[in-house]
């Protein structure tokens, strides 16, 4: 069977799957990578929480951070940018 001779679904399916491993592999290195980071620096960690637990305090205590939120966290943005430029 040639690829011209599969059908477009099935070459979705796999080209979806492949998608699907490939990041998962990079999302969890990168979390790796930024735990290891912050067990090293616990100056860095206590910042973090700090931030992470004022914004949580601005949205009320809600357990899930909106993303707009987050997106305003200067010091989480910059750690998850060095940690990948790393």
């Amino acid at each position: 069977m040639t690829t011209s001779e599969v059908h477009p679904f099935s070459m979705n399916i796999v080209v979806s799957l492949f998608l699907l491993c490939v990041g998962h592999e990079t999302t969890s290195i990168g979390i790796t990578r930024v735990l290891e980071i912050l067990s090293i620096h616990q100056d860095l960690q206590d910042r973090l929480r700090a931030e992470i637990l004022k914004a949580r305090t601005d949205t009320r205590g809600s357990a899930d951070l909106p993303y707009d939120i987050i997106t305003t966290l200067p010091l989480l943005d910059a750690t998850i940018r060095e940690t990948m430029r790393l």
